[in-house]
């Protein structure tokens, strides 16, 4: 996954996030590997904050806007007391790796919400004029609307877009 990071403009992990308040450059997404032999069972894997911060953004500067949405919980959450004035989380760090947008989490999600404001993200993104953090706003916006979400604001109100 880190080798490929610097060449897609845009990724999407639908995964499991930890925040570690102790040690921020531990907090992960939780991903799964296919299983070393056939029929085996798949192994989970961690992508660290330690190893995004080592990708290097691509230089290619004529590349379209980059976009990293997590739809994972609290991807963009930064629980270290001893770190209060800084923004070390998943979503941060995916920015020092090069996209220029990254959509993540300020808390625990719900996947059926999680999945409705990606389906209508990706819907508004692809309009034309529309960029990621009016996309995300339409998103969003969308969902809460809806009969059954719209008075339980943790399953849609916790979604942020981090970046230009």
């Amino acid at each position: 996954v880190l080798e490929r990071l610097p060449s897609h403009n845009i990724v999407h992990f639908a995964c499991h996030g930890v925040v570690h308040a102790t040690d921020p450059l531990a907090s992960c997404l939780l991903l799964e590997k296919p299983a070393p032999q056939a029929g085996g069972t798949s192994v989970q894997d961690r992508l660290e904050v330690r190893d995004i911060i080592a990708v290097r953004p691509a230089k290619d500067v004529s590349r379209p806007l980059r976009v990293a949405y997590l739809s994972a919980c609290s991807s963009a959450c930064d629980l270290s007391a001893d770190a209060v004035n800084e923004s070390l989380h998943i979503a941060s760090t995916l920015q020092l790796a090069g996209f220029d947008n990254v959509i993540g989490t300020l808390w625990d999600s719900y996947d059926e919400a999680c999945a409705e404001v990606a389906k209508q993200f990706y819907k508004f993104l692809l309009q034309e004029d529309v960029g990621p953090a009016e996309a995300l706003h339409m998103a969003v916006e969308t969902v809460r609307r809806e009969e059954k979400y719209w008075s339980m604001p943790r399953a849609w109100a916790g979604f942020i877009c981090w970046g230009a």
